[in-house]
């Protein structure tokens, strides 16, 4: 049968929308894949007409966890193939079948095998050696809990608190860390590479391949999106992904300048909804605040900040954020701490609190299973000095700053961005700023509710020092250390060889993270 009545009648089959799909959007000259399989037939198309250089080594690649980190493992095994490396792509069958169940016209997995060098290693049936020394297990007693909240968009308190719902759930995962753990160690018995780029190194099985990697002192690289802006990704060498080089990163990016200043105080009118039209670099970044800084504030939250009270102005982080994970210190979790700050400003009623739930809940939707600004309101319920902003109202967190005495965050670059704009921050988990001399970080509760109470007492302002320390720390999370080396939608359709749309930055990605370019961070 002709190759176009086998599609015509697959198509039929799939229905009209997967039909749609298949189809090619022409715009002049150009043939734009709408379909993850129609993109690696244009990756593969690309390797075939260009001359390929010789072989230098092999690289382990993890193709797990979804269809994104799956569809940029098979591109990355393409780009690294044109730098001179094959690779073995460490997937799990099960994930795999569940995320293309297409028939092969159409299934993104079929062509695989095609990527020149590449190798297919099937965690779930590999040959395993076992878990010597109980490192894995370890580990995967350690990270489960945290672990399945991610999963299910909760706190790791929450999972401790209810094991009835998680105990399975956390033994499962601790089993597959284990597993691909021992997999990817057995692996290791029988073949060599220059090292693992893996996703995550928190999240899923990433954490026993990265056990395994840190245990046999295996050059591992850890990555992650960027999502603050669109097609951007991170690395970190030898540790997970979002447990980022802050101070490699610092030194790397260099002294404060000028520039620098200039740059970071469009970032700071992007948030006020401002955006300056010589800052390129702000076009498609992830706009959080919902209104403009100059808006009208709601006349019930006029009312309550009127008046001579101290108000203090809290910013949780959203819950189920990968950021978060793991990073608890003095209180149990991000929920208990709002409940207990309720508790104390109760009973205090010459001080006030406005509590600003996270725009962004309301902006991942399904993703987001906790919501704070419910969390407060009800633990507030009948309480006269204590307002909450639901995550859905339409108010710009930074209005409130000159209403306020001083800013409270959990971990998030609230914490941060309070100091810079005048505002002494307490916060009250490990953020990734920590240590850096930007925030107050008590050691204990009664040291966090006794700082409080001195503040609201006497109003104090950051030093000079400590807003230029918190600006540098935003240059580098927003400008500085992230690459677009992704779609800007992170799937295969947007991921396009040789023509991406900052292929010079996404060329020194692959550099640097396969060891051709020294990283910045670590020089």
């Amino acid at each position: 049968m002709p190759l176009a009545d086998k599609s015509a009648r697959v198509l039929r089959r799939l229905g009209a929308a997967a039909a749609a799909q298949w189809e090619i959007w022409n715009t002049g000259t150009t043939c734009h894949p709408v379909l993850a399989r129609q993109s690696l037939d244009t990756w593969l198309a690309h390797l075939a007409a260009c001359p390929l250089p010789p072989v230098r080594g092999r690289v382990a690649l993890t193709a797990l966890r979804s269809c994104t980190w799956i569809e940029w493992a098979a591109y990355a095994a393409c780009v690294l193939r044109t730098l001179g490396w094959e690779t073995t792509l460490l997937y799990r069958g099960a994930q795999v079948r569940r995320e293309y169940p297409e028939p092969r016209p159409f299934n993104f997995w079929a062509r695989v095998p095609e990527i020149p060098g590449i190798a297919l290693v099937d965690l779930d049936v590999a040959q395993r050696r076992p878990d010597l020394g109980g490192v894995l297990a370890a580990r995967a007693r350690q990270i489960a809990a945290a672990n399945v909240a991610y999963d299910f968009h909760v706190e790791e308190a929450d999972v401790h608190a209810d094991q009835a719902r998680y105990g399975d759930a956390v033994r499962r995962r601790e089993g597959e860390i284990v597993a691909a753990g021992e997999a990817f160690d057995g692996l290791l018995t029988r073949e060599r590479f220059s090292r693992l780029l893996c996703y995550s190194g928190l999240i899923a099985e990433s954490p026993g391949l990265l056990a395994v990697a840190q245990a046999r002192q295996m050059p591992v690289v850890c990555l992650e999106g960027w999502a603050w802006r669109p097609g951007h990704m991170i690395y970190n060498l030898g540790a997970p992904a979002m447990e980022y080089n802050v101070t490699g990163w610092l030194r790397a990016l260099g002294p404060w300048d000028a520039e620098k200043e200039a740059e970071i105080n469009a970032y700071l009118k992007f948030l006020d909804g401002n955006r300056p039209d010589d800052a390129a670099w702000l076009n498609n970044f992830y706009r959080i605040q919902r209104d403009n800084v100059a808006a009208s504030l709601p006349a019930r939250l006029r009312d309550f900040m009127a008046g001579d009270a101290p108000i203090f102005l809290l910013a949780p982080n959203v819950i189920g954020d990968s950021s978060m994970l793991c990073r608890e210190t003095i209180f149990a979790g991000q929920q208990e701490w709002v409940r207990e700050l309720i508790r104390w400003f109760a009973a205090r009623p010459q001080l006030k609190l406005v509590i600003r739930a996270h725009p962004a809940e309301r902006w991942i939707g399904g993703k987001c299973a906790v919501y704070m600004g419910e969390v407060a309101r009800a633990a507030a319920a009948g309480i006269a000095n204590v307002h909450v902003i639901d995550s859905a109202e339409s108010v710009n967190t930074f209005a409130l700053i000159p209403f306020a005495r001083a800013g409270l965050a959990w971990l998030s670059s609230a914490g941060v961005d309070f100091v810079v704009r005048g505002l002494p921050s307490v916060v009250a988990a490990k953020p990734k700023y920590s240590g850096l001399g930007i925030v107050e970080e008590p050691a204990s509760r009664d040291m966090y509710f006794n700082r409080l109470a001195e503040l609201g007492a006497t109003a104090q302002r950051p030093t000079a020092d400590q807003i230029v320390r918190g600006k540098r720390y935003l240059h580098l999370t927003f400008k500085g250390f992230s690459y677009e080396a992704a779609a800007r939608d992170y799937r295969a359709t947007g991921l396009r060889m040789g023509a991406m749309p900052s292929q010079t930055e996404h060329d020194r990605f692959f550099r640097i993270i396969t060891g051709d370019e020294r990283m910045p961070d670590c020089e």
